[in-house]
């Protein structure tokens, strides 16, 4: 496709120019029920129905023509861009998804600033698609720049702080328990120090008897005896000792 900056290895000219469409196309960024209900009372009676190799060039199509006439940058890039993607991970295509997101995040980025709200769900949709690869350091990459927006987005005070670390914690306990990249201590220090920071969030944002509260509080003391047992300190020491070693060595976590 040359100067148009999308470079995924597709031929769209002949393959868009042999497709005859009794009803029109209606591109979406993901399947919503909203959505499907629309296409499902508008066009149900048409005959034909493109398959998902079909909208995938759609889609390129489309956002070929948004190119030529806005720019490469433009901010209405970003929804065709969100919804190549999707087309292509659903094609099994994951490599130009990701591709596509990255460059819709980009995008966003330069348009709505480094740091906004839109780009967390670009961010989430990257993180799956390289899950699916098995690319566990980039997936990694994506939870700490994930991790650094939120922060940057949202106060202790702001509950969509607490609600946000929830999944990069989740990830980090998952990469510690299964070992994703090799890291495994780190990644549960890494949870240890978000769940206290969610801790911090929660008890300015939710009320004394919130059950959530109870549940932080546990994982702590779960996280914290795990890093112990992981410690240098704890192999290297004697069984006898190891008790008065562990409650120093906790007390100087808080």
């Amino acid at each position: 496709m040359g100067s148009k900056g999308l470079h995924y290895g597709f031929t769209l000219r002949g393959v868009l120019a042999s497709l005859t469409l009794a009803v029109p196309v209606f591109l979406f960024a993901d399947d919503s029920p909203v959505a499907a209900d629309f296409v499902s009372r508008e066009i149900a009676p048409a005959v034909f129905r493109p398959g998902n190799e079909d909208l995938v060039a759609r889609q390129i199509s489309l956002l070929e023509d948004l190119e030529v006439r806005y720019g490469p940058y433009d901010i209405r890039l970003k929804e065709a861009l969100k919804g190549l993607g999707y087309r292509l991970r659903k094609d099994g295509q994951l490599q130009a998804a990701s591709e596509a997101y990255k460059r819709a995040l980009h995008i966003s980025r330069i348009n709505e600033g480094l740091y906004n709200e839109s780009q967390l769900a670009i961010v989430e949709r990257l993180i799956d698609v390289d899950q699916q690869m098995g690319r566990w350091e980039e997936v990694n990459d994506h939870f700490a720049y994930l991790e650094h927006v939120y922060k940057k987005l949202y106060g202790l005070e702001d509950p969509r702080l607490e609600e946000g670390l929830r999944k990069i914690v989740a990830w980090h306990f998952d990469a510690s328990n299964f070992n994703l990249n090799g890291n495994r201590v780190e990644h549960l220090r890494k949870a240890h120090d978000l769940l206290k920071l969610r801790l911090q969030s929660a008890e300015m944002t939710l009320s004394g008897e919130d059950p959530l509260l109870d549940s932080l509080k546990r994982n702590i003391e779960r996280s914290e005896r795990y890093l112990y047992l992981n410690s240098d300190i704890y192999r290297e020491l004697s069984s006898e000792r190891r008790r008065t070693i562990r409650d120093r060595y906790l007390a100087n976590t808080d």
